[in-house]
């Protein structure tokens, strides 16, 4: 066999027995489970301000509502309200 192709069984059983062991695909693992948390962060960042939002929404329309039905009320005629310049 030419030194060459020795070279490349003897690198190529070295890397294949360190990849049994985890010497190899430990770090790629750890590196994908980093990125999962990060995602799973990101992803439950996202519902916290959903939730928010939610709720800002549902207040603003509830107060939207109550004034509808109790504020709004038509302006009667002679009101000190019509106009907004005041004679000077």
């Amino acid at each position: 066999m030419p030194r060459s192709l020795n070279k490349l069984v003897l690198i190529a059983l070295v890397g294949l027995s360190l990849n049994a062991c985890g010497f190899v695909t430990a770090p790629v693992t750890q590196t994908v489970a980093y990125a999962g948390k990060g995602t799973v962060k990101t992803v439950d960042t996202g519902i916290v301000y959903g939730k928010v939002a939610m709720k800002k929404s549902k207040d603003a329309a509830i107060y939207v509502r109550e004034e509808a039905v109790e504020g709004f009320k038509p302006i009667q005629p002679g009101s000190a309200t019509r106009g907004s310049i005041r004679r000077r």
